[in-house]
């Protein structure tokens, strides 16, 4: 008879077995799943849509760049410029804790209706800093900021990695941000001075919440 040892052993190397196939069974339907919508997609639909993503990524950039110091105009306007601390406390905490909630909304409705979720998010808080009465009102903007931004980035990756092979993902992964970044770094500071010199903080805001709300 063998010992409770080797049999304890024997279930445990069963289960190993088991949760293997499983794992190797889902890789299998996920990698096919992969290889059926790049085939739905023929290089016009693919080129186009690349367009439609570098050009997005370089707004959303643009827009970052353009109200990356309204904060501090915000928050003195309501005398509390003390809070841009907990403002940004509050943006990496909503950020943090939407991952994995954006990650089930992509599962469970698509990739589309996630993307056009985060677009609303993200057209809502510049909304909310455009029309902010108090402090209060500002720091929720940040909150919907964080997922809508979030939401983007990560919707945008899947998007990606859905359309291009293991060879090109590294590269074409980073290649919408990076195209966009240099310019909108430079062009985005002359763009906030010019909305603070002949204007206000909340067109700054105002600007991009309509360019948000109908380009994507």
């Amino acid at each position: 008879m063998s010992s409770p040892s080797t049999s304890s052993k024997e279930v445990k190397t069963e289960e190993n077995n088991v949760s293997y196939e499983h794992d190797l069974e889902e890789r299998t339907v996920e990698a096919q799943e992969e290889n059926i919508l790049q085939k739905a997609w023929n290089k016009k639909l693919i080129w186009t849509a690349y367009v439609i993503v570098i050009a997005t990524a370089f707004i959303e950039a643009f827009a970052n760049d353009s109200t990356s110091s309204l904060d501090s105009y915000a928050t003195s306007s309501f005398n509390a410029h003390s809070l841009i601390a907990t403002v940004a406390v509050v943006y990496k905490i909503t950020a943090i804790c939407s991952y994995p909630i954006l990650a089930k909304i992509a599962d469970l409705l698509g990739r589309g209706e996630g993307f056009t979720i985060a677009v609303i998010l993200y057209t809502l808080a510049y909304v909310l800093y455009a029309s902010c009465t108090n402090v209060e009102t500002y720091v929720a903007g940040e909150i919907f900021f964080s997922i809508g931004k979030t939401g983007y980035r990560i919707f945008q990756q899947i998007f990606i990695a859905d359309t291009t092979s293991l060879i090109n993902r590294g590269l074409l992964s980073q290649l919408p941000n990076a195209i966009g970044a240099i310019p909108s770094l430079y062009a985005g500071t002359y763009v906030m001075d010019s909305f603070l010199e002949h204007s206000t903080w909340r067109w700054g805001y105002g600007c991009f919440a309509i360019v948000l709300g109908l380009v994507p």
